[in-house]
């Protein structure tokens, strides 16, 4: 088999194909954005996002070991293993992390 080396193509066959993927990427990882590149605060996404998002970091930690405590009723009914509830620091960091994965977006 023998290679030539060719100083450059201008010739783009999926362009069209690479532009659709494109922007059904971009359409499933940034709702909040319109076409502009803009935050769109009306966006109907964004606002069912904060409007299901809890305002208080105690009233969602609550929230979730009263959620452990019911799942764990239910677990020993059926001799499942017990889950631990979540600290206060441990659930700092896991909300950190989920607002510092949304930014990045």
């Amino acid at each position: 088999m023998t290679w030539k080396v060719i100083p450059g193509c201008d010739e783009d066959v999926f362009e069209d194909q690479r532009k659709e993927e494109m922007k059904k990427i971009y359409d499933l990882i940034s709702p909040i954005l319109d076409e502009e590149g803009e935050d769109n605060l009306n966006n109907n996404n964004f606002t069912i996002f904060w409007k299901l998002w809890p305002e208080d970091i105690e009233t969602e930690w609550g929230k979730l070991n009263s959620a452990i405590v019911d799942d764990n009723a239910s677990n020993k009914e059926s001799y499942k293993r017990v889950i631990r509830h979540v600290s206060r620091s441990a659930y700092l960091i896991f909300r950190a992390l989920i607002i510092g994965s949304t930014v990045h977006f």
